[in-house]
């Protein structure tokens, strides 16, 4: 039969990141880190394809993601390989629609964040759901992180930090083993985590959920948490750098919830 219940995980991450940590009063921010998005490519139907964007010179990445442009595409990696760029990686799960994907990443001054590494990689058996974390060193808070799949059938329900871990939670739709690594970027400057209200995902439907900053903070980073099977098509800072947006679409028979999370810091 099959299972309704809420995962031990999301829910725990739910609650954990429901906390906004309390931040004291401070000026309006100047401007939000520098935005990129890289130019979309096409998706044809079954295609998946990698888009990658870069950060302006003598900046590095501090988080990131990708924006799709339909609800039939999902996320199979959102990650760094330790240098400027930002790399998303999608898969057009329609069989008769074209579909666009972008890069996005959320750029600063170099000192200030660190690459936290492309590991650890669990592998995922057919059918399985799981999840795999790791940790910034010691004294690091997470600005941001991200996911990278081995195949092209594991999906992406849950991508967010908690204090200086970053986690992501992923099911293999494959009919073979596939791996799913995490990536996070770190710092040592005090950043903000927030996690937006829980929005409402019908069966076969496509939602979007919002964090937002504290006043005075800017978005470094973010990801979000969904009920099971409900996958990842978008994820990025909100158009004025102080936000967080999380689109994803319900693939279960039954009702579920999701809910963006924004990492802050004071520009």
């Amino acid at each position: 039969m099959r299972s309704t219940r809420l995962p031990v995980l999301a829910a725990a991450l739910l609650c954990a990141l429901g906390a906004t940590t309390a931040v004291a009063d401070a000026p309006t921010p100047k401007a939000a880190y520098d935005q990129q998005f890289s130019p979309p490519i096409t998706l044809q139907p079954g295609q998946s394809g990698t888009a990658s964007v870069t950060c302006p010179s003598g900046e590095v990445p501090t988080g990131g993601g990708g924006r799709s442009g339909g609800d039939s595409v999902f996320l199979l990696a959102s990650t760094t390989h330790g240098d400027n760029n930002w790399i998303v990686t999608g898969v057009n799960t329609s069989s008769i629609t074209s579909q666009t994907l972008a890069a996005f990443v959320v750029c600063t001054a170099p000192g200030t964040t660190t690459f936290g590494g492309n590991g650890p990689q669990i592998t995922l058996q057919p059918g399985e759901i799981n999840h795999v974390r790791t940790s910034c060193d010691l004294g690091q808070v997470a600005t941001g992180g991200g996911w990278e799949a081995t195949g092209t059938r594991t999906f992406v329900s849950v991508s967010a930090a908690l204090g200086d871990t970053w986690l992501d939670e992923g099911t293999n739709r494959d009919t073979a083993p596939e791996g799913l690594l995490v990536t996070p970027m770190c710092s040592t400057t005090p950043h903000t985590q927030v996690t937006g209200p829980s929005t409402a995902v019908q069966p076969g439907e496509t939602a979007t959920a919002t964090a937002t900053c504290p006043a005075g903070q800017v978005a470094t980073g973010g990801g979000g948490t969904g009920q099971l099977d409900v996958f990842i098509n978008s994820s990025n800072a909100t158009p004025d750098g102080l936000g967080w947006q999380l689109q994803s679409t319900n693939t279960d028979n039954f009702p579920q919830t999701l809910a963006a999370q924004v990492i802050c810091t004071r520009p």
